[in-house]
């Protein structure tokens, strides 16, 4: 007899709750609101991503004949590639402070802040590409004029089927079974925000929400191995597998709606209450999850979202910030509608109408008539025969394009709009860059907010989830192993700045017999790496080594500036004009400081130089011999030594 899913009346109650919630959050994604015009987000969000796309409507939908131009100027796309050109591609970089609770800072705290950096580091570089990370984060702000990162840990342990042997010729294949992890890592994921719900759109901080929602359909195939492991999972039907005797249960006239789950989907709830410390998740009307939240951060519960914007409305609560085609549509608008007229005119011009008089009416009918070069016509009266006066394309026309173009230019100015009639001499360059710097800058702050919103929840997980064993298949059965973090190119010794490859491991240890064990085992293994010629090192920390400390975590702002070589170059050509001219003997002192600086302003490496110059300077030395003079220990007329002399 196939069991039948009874939640109990606490599992209702909770269930009930967040679907009346979770519709009244629903009804305010729906509304209208005058910052997008008296549009919904939907409608915003699709508006703005025809423009940056360069859709235009059809003809028939804009009452247009066949013979019209209808095109629309990719002018928005090509605005937010120039906007997110300088720093799309640098990811930025993070500082991070540590104190105890008590507030003091000691070598203790500067080493957990140490260690926290190098892991946070690590995850990145672990799972994803950071470049491509924030090139995406950078577009989708741009586009939508919100961004939200979901920022947690996944990890999933599924079976999963080992080949044993595969006999090529018979097709036939020997293979086990076996429990394995195949994620248990930190995860960043870009959330759509037409899948996020809130309380109201007049909370600007994420964090400062009492609570809200994340909405995604399933597959049931997907479902099944995400949440397959929870509690209750194996209950979880489709609308289309319920029987109507038991709907109730399910609660299935919350979610079937067609706009929703539908018949084939499975809709998923994950409701965070920061206020209530709650983290439940719901599968089509079951209970899969009641817990507290499971992130925070100093001590302080926080809900797992980072989130900015790229330009705010006027007013300073509203969540959601204007896209790139919202801030330009007028002047866009405008200009694709100008642009089409003209050319309508162009075409016109070049196929005028005719006027004909009455009297050649019968000898001469241009709807029947097919017009061909050398077509004769005959007619009673030429002068009743005339092409229509028909405006053609004037300087007024181009005049007016050039004024909206230059509009949209004045909104994100580029250095070829910068250096219009100016002389392209270096310090020209450099100040046109410095303004177009200047301008971005909003846009670089905002995405400097993400980060270290980011990086505050990225460090949450890592301390949570970290120190936790892991699960392996190792000799027919399951074992738990500690687990080793790689840091790449990263400072083994600050002191000697010495750079290589550091392995942090969890490692809990009783005594110090154990410790020096461990030592031993770090030692070993960092000399096999240097005889294979790496440099290596690996240290352990016990499972509660970042836990117990407050973190202060920020980001570097002129990091997210990509400074051009161009730039680089003609600003280190000018100080080194500037300080020979004026400064002669400065510039005499520090030439090879100032070499390193030329040199990185070409991509070059200066140490081989250097080397090479040390070594003549060197050999130099060498030839001229101990110091010589007159007298004891002088010279003699010829100049060769005397015995005896200061060698």
């Amino acid at each position: 007899m196939e069991n039948i899913y009874n939640p109990t009346d606490v599992e209702s109650k909770i269930v009930s709750r967040i679907y009346k919630e979770v519709k009244e959050m629903v009804d305010v994604k729906n509304k209208t609101y005058p910052q997008f015009n008296n549009r919904t987000l939907k409608q915003y969000i699709d508006d703005n991503e025809k423009r940056v796309n360069s859709y235009v409507e059809s003809k028939e939908s804009q009452g247009k004949d066949d013979w019209q131009s209808n095109v629309a100027l990719p002018i928005i796309r090509d605005k937010m590639k120039r906007i997110i050109a300088g720093f799309s591609l640098t990811v930025p970089e993070l500082k991070i402070n540590a104190r105890r609770e008590t507030g003091e800072i000691d070598p203790a705290s500067i080493d957990r802040a140490d260690i926290a950096h190098k892991l946070i580091k690590s995850s990145y570089e672990e799972t994803q590409n950071p470049v491509i990370e924030h090139f995406w984060e950078s577009w989708l702000c741009g586009l939508h004029g919100t961004i939200v990162e979901y920022e947690g840990y996944l990890k999933t342990n599924i079976k999963q089927k080992f080949i044993k042997s595969f006999d090529l010729e018979s097709g036939k294949v020997d293979f086990d079974e076996r429990q394995v992890n195949v994620d248990d890592k930190c995860i960043s994921y870009r959330v759509p925000l037409t899948e996020l719900l809130f309380p109201t759109y007049y909370i600007n901080d994420i964090q400062e929400m009492p609570y809200m929602s994340w909405v995604r359909y399933y597959d049931e195939d997907l479902f099944r191995y995400e949440f397959g492991k929870y509690k209750n999972a194996t209950e979880v039907k489709k609308s289309s597998g319920i029987k109507p005797d038991v709907s109730t249960f399910f609660h299935k006239d919350d979610w079937s709606v067609e706009e929703r789950a539908g018949k084939e989907k499975i809709e998923v709830i994950r409701y965070y209450n920061r206020v209530n410390d709650e983290y439940i998740i719901i599968a089509n009307g079951v209970l899969l999850l009641n817990a507290p939240l499971l992130w925070s951060f100093n001590d302080k519960k926080v809900l797992p979202f980072a989130k900015t914007i790229l330009e705010p409305f006027a007013g300073e609560n509203f969540f959601f910030g204007k896209g790139m085609a919202d801030i330009l549509i007028g002047q866009y608008d405008l200009i694709n509608t100008y642009f089409n007229t003209v050319i309508d005119k162009g075409l016109k011009s070049l196929n005028p109408p005719t006027l004909i008089g009455r009297v050649n009416q019968d000898s001469f009918d241009l709807e029947d008539e097919i017009m061909q070069d050398g077509t004769k016509f005959y007619v009673d009266d030429v002068s009743q025969v005339l092409p229509m006066p028909v405006s053609q394309i004037s300087q007024a026309d181009v005049t007016m394009i050039e004024l909206l173009a230059k509009g949209i230019e004045d909104s994100t100015p580029s250095m070829p709009h910068l250096m219009q009639n100016k002389s392209a001499t270096a310090r020209e360059v450099v100040i046109a860059e410095e303004k177009i710097r200047e301008m971005k800058a909003v846009y670089h702050e905002m995405l400097v907010e993400l980060w270290r919103q980011k990086l505050q929840l990225r460090l949450a997980n890592i301390i949570t989830n970290y120190s936790i064993p892991r699960k392996i298949y190792k000799n027919g059965k399951v074992e738990e192993v500690n687990r080793t973090f790689i840091v790449n190119d990263t400072y083994l010794d600050k002191d000697i700045k010495e750079r290589g490859t550091l392995a942090i491991q969890f490692r809990d240890w009783k005594n110090a017999k154990q410790k020096q064990k461990l030592e031993e085992e770090a030692a070993v293994e960092e000399e096999v790496m240097a005889m294979k010629g790496v440099k290596y090192r690996k240290i352990f920390v016990k499972s509660n080594f970042l836990s117990n400390f407050l973190y202060r975590i920020s980001v570097i702002p002129d990091s997210l500036y990509k400074t051009s070589m161009a730039k680089m170059q003609v600003s280190i050509q000018e100080e080194l004009m500037n300080v020979a001219q004026f400064f002669p003997k400065v510039f005499m002192a520090n030439q090879e400081e100032y070499f390193e600086d030329l040199a990185a302003a070409y991509g070059r490496d200066p140490q081989k130089a250097l080397d090479a110059l040390k070594n003549i300077k060197q050999q130099a030395v060498g030839q001229e011999g101990p110091p010589q003079g007159g007298g004891v220990g002088g010279q003699t007329e010829e100049g060769s030594p005397i015995a005896g002399g200061i060698r």
